[in-house]
């Protein structure tokens, strides 16, 4: 538990916080917050760093330039910072017990496995890296106008994928940077699949043909043998090992 200690970076906190709005005081509770882990403004994170639960601190700061609120950007303000609880948290012992929760023989085999891992990772993230460097010399080379409904239609697909992500993770994405940025993007990956399409099609570029299926007597026609039966779905492959386990032991606790 976290009574009578300063908070640290790392530890989770409870916040309740008091600022005035247009001459109006307003009080917020913040839940669940990682000290340091940048999802509160960052004068609060540091704010909070070192109080102890039960303590009141004045910090002075500016809300973000994209908040919601359009009266707020950028405004300073005051706030009353309290630290209402704290916990710490507690890794579980790396050893053979560990690597057994994660599904691993041992810990030799469970660092074998991370190892490869991570090796697997950085040599996608470097194919992956230059595939974008390649598109972007491709579209540099080739500035092809673009018809402007797939650039929207492009556009509409990234936002709603990064609507998604910002539910699950509390982030904002109205900002108008953000935007400029997803029509840039979308410009650019409409651009780059008009010119894969002529690329591919200049040099006749085929897939390698599917062996064919192999051929049934027609004389066996019983209902067994001409039913209609549901292709079997491909087997889904969860990440890594050690973010399927759930073992209390194996995933860290709050104290």
């Amino acid at each position: 538990a976290g009574a009578g200690r300063a908070a640290k970076e790392g530890d989770l906190a409870n916040l309740n916080l008091k600022f005035e709005v247009n001459g109006k005081e307003e009080s917020e509770d913040v839940d669940g917050i990682e000290l340091g882990g940048g999802r509160i403004l960052p004068f609060l994170d540091e704010g909070a760093i070192g109080m102890k639960v039960g303590e009141s601190k004045e910090v002075t700061g500016s809300f973000a330039g994209n908040h919601p609120m359009a009266e707020l950007r950028d405004k300073e303000t005051k706030f009353v910072i309290t630290l209402v609880e704290l916990k710490e948290r507690v890794l579980p012992k790396v050893d053979d017990e560990l690597a057994k929760d994660c599904d691993h023989e041992d810990l030799a085999s469970m660092k074998k496995a991370l190892r490869a891992e991570v090796q697997k990772r950085l040599e996608q993230d470097a194919e992956e890296d230059l595939a974008r460097q390649l598109v972007a010399k491709l579209c540099e080379k080739n500035p092809i106008v673009v018809p402007p409904s797939l650039v929207q239609q492009q556009s509409r697909m990234t936002q709603r994928e990064l609507q998604m992500i910002a539910q699950m993770t509390g982030q904002d994405v109205n900002d108008p940077n953000l935007v400029r940025r997803v029509q840039a993007d979308s410009e650019t990956k409409v651009r780059a699949g008009l010119l894969m399409a002529e690329i591919t099609h200049l040099k006749k570029i085929r897939r390698s043909p599917q062996p064919p299926a192999p051929s049934r007597s027609p004389k066996r026609t019983s209902r067994r043998a001409t039913r209609s039966w549901p292709s079997r779905p491909a087997r889904t492959w969860r990440g890594s090992r050690r973010s399927t386990a759930t073992s209390r032991s194996a995933t860290c606790s709050w104290a």
